[in-house]
Formats: C-alpha cells, sequence, structure tokens
C-alpha cells in the first residue's frame, strides 16, 4: 500500500494492471468497505443514534441549501437527514482524497423526491460524473457510497455477526441514489 498526497491510502504501483480503489469506513457495530475498479471510491457509515448536535455543525460546515433543508424537519428527522447529509458528504470528499480538510460548504446534496440524491459539486467538478448511494444497512446506521463515474452501480455484500443479523434488512437496496432517473445503461433496482 501507498499513501497519496492527502493521505488517502492505495494500492502500490507493483500492482502494475490492478485499476482498484478502495476505501474504509467504521462506527459502533459496523465496518464498511467500498471497492470499485477505475474509479474514486469514498465510504462513510454513522450510527443515526448518535449524540451530536447536528443543527449547530451544518450551520457552520454544510451548504445554505441544507441548512434550510434540514430546518423544515422535525427534531426527529432532522437527526436522521443530518447524519444522512454527513455520510454523503464524507463518502465524497474521501473519494477525492482530501477528507475532511475539505470544505463541506462548497458543495451540498439535496433529497430528490422520495429515493433520489441531488449533488450540487464544488467548482471544478461536474455532478454528471458522479454516482451516490445512500443505504441503512441496519435500522441504526446510514452508509453513503460516492463513486467518480456516471454508470457505477452500488452492490452491498453483507457479512453480520449472530447479534448483528436480527437488525440487518436482508435484501438491502438503496434507500436513495443519485441516478434514480434511469440513466441509459444504468439498470434501476
Amino acid at each position: 500500500f501507498e499513501v497519496k498526497p492527502g493521505g488517502k491510502p492505495h494500492l502500490s504501483a507493483s500492482h502494475v494492471g490492478v485499476d482498484l480503489a478502495f476505501n474504509v469506513s467504521h462506527t459502533r457495530g459496523l465496518v464498511a468497505c467500498a471497492i470499485g475498479r477505475g474509479v474514486d471510491i469514498g465510504v462513510d457509515v454513522e450510527s443515526i443514534d448518535r449524540a451530536v448536535e447536528g443543527r449547530d455543525i451544518a450551520t457552520r460546515y454544510f451548504s445554505p441549501d441544507e441548512v434550510r433543508l434540514l430546518d423544515a424537519c422535525d427534531a426527529v428527522e432532522r437527526r436522521v437527514r443530518f447524519i444522512e447529509l454527513w455520510t454523503l458528504k464524507e463518502a465524497y470528499v474521501k473519494a477525492i482524497g482530501r477528507g475532511l480538510g475539505h470544505s463541506l460548504a462548497t458543495f451540498g446534496f439535496a433529497f430528490d423526491g422520495d429515493r433520489g440524491i441531488r449533488f450540487a459539486p464544488p467548482p471544478g467538478e461536474q455532478a454528471t460524473q458522479w454516482t451516490f448511494a445512500l443505504l441503512a444497512p441496519s435500522v441504526r446506521h446510514r452508509l453513503a457510497v460516492a463513486t467518480r463515474s456516471p454508470r457505477a452501480v452500488v452492490r452491498m455484500v453483507e457479512e453480520a455477526h449472530e447479534e448483528a443479523h436480527e437488525e440487518a434488512d436482508h435484501g438491502l437496496q438503496p434507500l436513495r441514489r443519485s441516478d434514480w432517473r434511469g440513466r441509459r445503461g444504468v439498470p434501476r433496482p
């Protein structure tokens, strides 16, 4: 393994011809690993019952549109929406290899209908070059995947301990995706 300038690990040059990218995230009760071929990829997972004052963090670090989205929610929904936005934002900055050193206010996400995600990219990026998925691997967690690839397909492979099987939603489908409108060549779930 080697480390890119922003601190993101990647396979070393000795793996010639292997164009695999990966990213890892963990939180209490869950570990996630995203793997892609020929793409930039990031993953984040968080617990939705995490004790955090999301509104205060959003006001300081999120885009104004995201703050308005949170303000339109009741208290319970606001906590879940904050975690969903946070995981999407962190997955993106991990995919670009910048981590939380990248300003979170320069880009944003919005929820499009019941199942869509809209991405407002930072200057120099094109929304059409990215695919995002937001999943609920358990009733207590949200997981976001970001890939710099307009045709990415997110598949989930689950491996859980016995106690986690009780909470797992087998047959898991994304809660939201940035490509729900059925881009050509991208299968609809």
